[in-house]
């Protein structure tokens, strides 16, 4: 979806846009998730275990989050990272630090950090679902 908009090219000032689309599917996950927990264990679902379901889910996710943006990097988007690393540059980003954010391994690295964010998104669902 980002080639096909140029988020990850053309328009990669707005590539940031690409990840607040994906928080629409990624937060419905979680909830529905943590709704089907609820209703599995009579109803009630404490906090304490609407954290432990997302935390599950992170985990589970951490692999196909890692393989999407290798993928992406490698086949999808080849020109991702340079173009990402130059984009940053021009607007005052220091070189060398932006050159090693955005190789290879860090960046599957932020990947499956960035995968782990579900805890958050979790207690913050659970907020509202709890009890």
């Amino acid at each position: 979806l980002e080639r096909l908009t140029g988020f990850d090219s053309d328009f990669i000032e707005l590539h940031t846009i690409s990840g607040y689309l994906f928080l629409i599917p990624f937060i419905t996950i979680y909830v529905l998730a943590l709704l089907e927990a609820k209703k599995n264990r009579g109803g009630s679902l404490s906090f304490v275990d609407g954290l432990k379901t997302s935390f599950r889910i992170d985990l589970y996710s951490i692999p196909f989050v890692v393989l999407a943006s290798y993928l992406k990097i490698a086949v999808i988007s080849p020109d991702f990272q340079n173009d990402m690393v130059q984009y940053l540059i021009t607007t005052g980003a220091e070189e060398t630090d932006v050159q090693y954010a955005f190789s290879t391994v860090p960046f599957l690295m932020m990947s499956a950090a960035y995968a782990m964010t579900g805890v958050v998104v979790g207690a913050i669902a659970m907020l509202f679902i709890k009890k």
